[in-house]
């Protein structure tokens, strides 16, 4: 096996794999939880919900991945103002003018997200599940503080947050996971994927295999010549 072979590329810094991974697992825990509290209440009158161990367990469990999960994008945003590497990585991922010439092109027009560091598909998945988390995160902060916002809040809207944050937030948390986890493993070209999600590198033939995929020119300028993990 050649040099060129084993010569893994940086595509993730570490921090940015600590964080995805905590997110990843908080959010699993969510969708679990979530879940287990849907099917209960859905079994149980409302009346019998405040008297359920069971309910009242899962609904704890549920509260401290959500904590998890807002401490985790909190340090997402501090590292993204105040690192060279994280703000840099933000700008890359900012919607341009050719990214919306090649959506208008169905993709068709590769040439257009050249000497970009992610594709169009990527900043979409990322801004997609970003505003997913904060709305989820945010719907979850008002039903948790119901006693404090029930003053506040019409209660036609608290139904519609009620709503969002559960079953459909499950059912759009289970389409984008899905989603992600394709374009991660499954798509024609990556399958079988990639391991730079667990440390954040990649060989010279999936970064090959990447780049014909996406039709992007990416700037991997960290290298690592020794021998791979």
């Amino acid at each position: 096996m050649s040099s060129e072979t084993l010569k893994r590329y940086i595509r993730f810094q570490k921090p940015v794999v600590a964080q995805h991974f905590i997110m990843m697992l908080s959010v699993m825990g969510l969708m679990l939880s979530g879940f287990e509290l849907y099917s209960i209440k859905s079994a149980l009158p409302g009346s019998y919900l405040d008297d359920s161990s069971l309910y009242s367990l899962w609904e704890q469990i549920h509260i401290w991945f959500g904590i998890i999960l807002t401490l985790s994008i909190v340090w997402h945003f501090i590292y993204i103002l105040f690192t060279l590497y994280g703000h840099n990585d933000f700008l890359h991922i900012l919607p341009n003018k050719n990214d919306l010439k090649s959506l208008f092109s169905l993709g068709f027009k590769r040439q257009m997200n050249k000497k970009k560091r992610f594709g169009l598909q990527e900043k979409i998945t990322y801004w997609i599940i970003g505003a997913y988390l904060m709305v989820m995160i945010i719907t979850g902060i008002l039903q948790y503080a119901n006693s404090f916002t029930a003053n506040y809040i019409p209660r036609t809207i608290y139904i519609y947050i009620d709503g969002f944050h559960g079953k459909y937030g499950l059912l759009m948390g289970g389409v984008l996971t899905v989603w992600h986890l394709y374009s991660i493993f499954l798509k024609p070209g990556r399958f079988p994927g990639t391991l730079s999600w667990w440390d954040g590198k990649i060989s010279s033939a999936e970064m090959d295999r990447y780049q014909k995929t996406e039709g992007t020119n990416q700037d991997y300028s960290d290298t690592d010549t020794g021998n791979p993990n």
